[in-house]
């Protein structure tokens, strides 16, 4: 199911931002807005700058089809500056990750246009401070103790009387002229000194070989099941290096044929972003002259086919001139959108398209 994103005013400088088609979620969700004039991005601050910046908004409410976010200042003050343009919001949350332009209802206003109420209460004085307790009498300072007297020293035992050094004498005597027989038995002085060939001890038997089995070969692990519709679409574009938008566009075409719609809107989407000829793909999806209703976008949507044409229609590309230009003049009678319509319809025409002539005709030029 395609992504649905509509921006209604609640309140100067308030607005609900509902997100539907993509999955529920209780947020926070982040969100991107471009606007379709110089394709820019809504930064802090009311500021555009070049590269994407992600707002966070925490105010989420789950539906049972989608959710709904609210904005405050900080957004629809920006957009109501650029009344007339219109803009792509990319949505990415828990459950949704996806881009579409966004449509607007009911009246937004920004927050300028609130009326200034009364001004509000002067706050309460604050109380006053407790009293102090009276201060009481210092604790009386101990009377110190009289230093202890020390006990004096136990006396000391008398020396035991010495003990008389002649059987050690006697005993390390016999122990050296044992050490001295024994010597010299061993150097043979009492009958040969002893075989120094003497026969080796026998070598053990080698231990048996005792034979292991192989271990049995593991199984298999199980194959992983093939991923499907977004988890699909982001394992794909998180690839290193992320694939061209010419090869995105390929592989959304084959998702497509087999059927894969979520998973292919996605990868068709983000390559529409930074190509032309994935972008003209896009609008031919939405146009309701070319919308295949048995394809991935079955209902037409003329405000997001108009966004899609614009990139390539603007690099030269004669469908998107001439598919633009209709589409402007048919849904605006006037100001600055049909003026664009019209100068498209020019290009094309003067290029010879035979659509654009026509509808030029019809015009009265």
């Amino acid at each position: 199911m395609a992504l649905k994103i509509e921006l209604k005013g609640t309140a100067p400088g308030c607005a609900e931002l509902s997100i539907t088609g993509g999955g529920s979620d209780a947020g926070p969700v982040e969100i991107s807005i471009q606007r379709n004039q110089d394709e820019h991005y809504l930064s802090l601050g009311n500021a555009w700058q070049a590269t994407p910046y992600w707002h966070v908004i925490s105010s989420v409410d789950p539906k049972p089809d989608g959710m709904v976010a609210s904005v405050g200042p900080e957004i629809v003050d920006a957009l109501v500056a650029c009344s007339g343009m219109m803009f792509f919001v990319g949505v990415r949350s828990g459950a949704v990750n996806g881009q579409q332009v966004m449509k607007t209802s009911g009246r937004l206003l920004g927050s300028g246009a609130a009326g200034g109420g009364a001004p509000a209460a002067a706050p309460p004085p604050p109380p006053p401070p407790p009293p102090t307790p009276p201060e009481s009498d210092p604790d009386p300072q101990p009377v110190p103790e009289p230093d202890p007297v020390p006990a004096p020293p136990p006396p000391v035992p008398p020396a035991a009387p010495g003990r008389s050094k002649l059987p050690l004498l006697i005993i390390g005597v016999l122990l050296l002229l044992a050490l001295a027989a024994a010597a010299a038995w061993y150097l043979g002085l009492f009958g040969g000194a002893p075989d120094a060939t003497a026969e080796a001890p026998a070598e053990p038997p080698p231990a048996p070989v005792v034979s292991v089995p192989e271990p049995a070969p593991q199984a298999a692990a199980p194959a992983q099941p093939e991923l499907k519709g977004r988890a699909r679409a982001q394992a794909y574009l998180r690839g290193d290096p992320m694939p061209a938008p010419g090869d995105m566009l390929t592989t959304a075409v084959e998702w497509e044929k087999g059927g894969d719609c979520e998973a292919s809107i996605i990868v068709l989407n983000t390559a529409a972003g930074m190509d032309a000829a994935a972008s003209l793909a896009l609008a031919q999806r939405y146009d309701p002259a070319t919308v295949d209703s048995s394809g991935c976008v079955s209902t037409a949507d003329a405000e997001t086919a108009i966004y899609w044409y614009e990139r390539p229609a603007d690099q030269g590309d004669l469908t998107a001139q001439s598919r633009l230009g209709l589409l402007l003049t048919e849904r605006n009678t006037s100001g600055p959108l049909f003026d664009r319509g019209m100068q498209y319809l020019r290009d094309a025409a003067k290029a010879g398209d035979a659509d654009a002539k026509a509808r030029l005709q019809k015009l009265g030029e």
